[in-house]
């Protein structure tokens, strides 16, 4: 749809100035992806559009066809950032000289605070993050909701044998995934699961600071446990 939004504004009478692909977007050979990438660079060369890549990831395993495909692509970009170093010096590995450092956002919040003493604050609570599926899906285009809710269930019951586990979220799309997983599994085993529901960043830190354990397949929660 992007692609065809691309060439449907570019025939326009709508001026594109730039392409810009990055908020952590990671190259990695994932499908189709690489040939989308290709394809946009093919489309920003034949209107004369600038393409910019902004605080993007590289992953370490990617095949040599799809390394060609997303070069042709980085090869036409006037400016590339990196999100991280590792990714920088991929793309130093790779002959792009000219890319430089844009760290995620997340790295920049100051999470000081949040350090008290963590043995003493911490809770015997565990945390799970179910991402929405639309989100899985640009992985693991086949996977049906039914199977997905069932592993991140299998998930629960396992930690829940230690300790409490509550749901959590950092994104809108994933507090509806969150509220859908509840549903779905009071119907199907009537087990009930809290949502540990937060407003601010402020209060998702401090959930996270506290609990023992984290399991998510957000970047940004993983990032934050760490951290914490």
């Amino acid at each position: 749809r992007t692609l065809f939004s691309l060439i449907r504004c570019a025939y326009s009478n709508k001026k594109i100035k730039a392409i810009i692909i990055g908020g952590g977007q990671i190259f990695q050979s994932n499908g189709l992806f690489p040939i989308r990438l290709f394809l946009i660079g093919m489309v920003a060369k034949f209107f004369k559009i600038d393409v910019i890549c902004y605080s993007i990831g590289v992953s370490k395993d990617i095949t040599p066809i799809d390394k060609i495909l997303i070069m042709s692509l980085l090869k036409r970009s006037i400016l590339i950032y990196t999100r991280d170093k590792f990714s920088q010096e991929q793309l130093f590995n790779w002959g792009l000289f000219s890319v430089k450092l844009a760290p995620d956002i997340v790295f920049l919040l100051n999470l000081n605070k949040f350090k008290l003493n963590k043995k003493i604050n911490e809770a015997n609570y565990a945390l799970i993050g179910v991402p929405h599926i639309g989100h899985i899906k640009k992985v693991k285009h086949k996977i049906k909701e039914d199977e997905y809710f069932l592993w991140w269930y299998e998930k629960y019951m396992e930690l829940s044998l230690s300790q409490n586990v509550y749901l959590f979220y950092n994104t809108r799309y994933d507090m509806a995934s969150s509220i859908r997983f509840k549903k779905w599994v009071l119907k199907k085993y009537n087990t009930k699961i809290i949502i540990k529901h937060t407003q601010t960043i402020d209060e998702l830190l401090s959930l996270i600071q506290s609990s023992s354990l984290l399991v998510s397949g957000r970047m940004h929660s993983l990032i934050f446990g760490d951290i914490l």
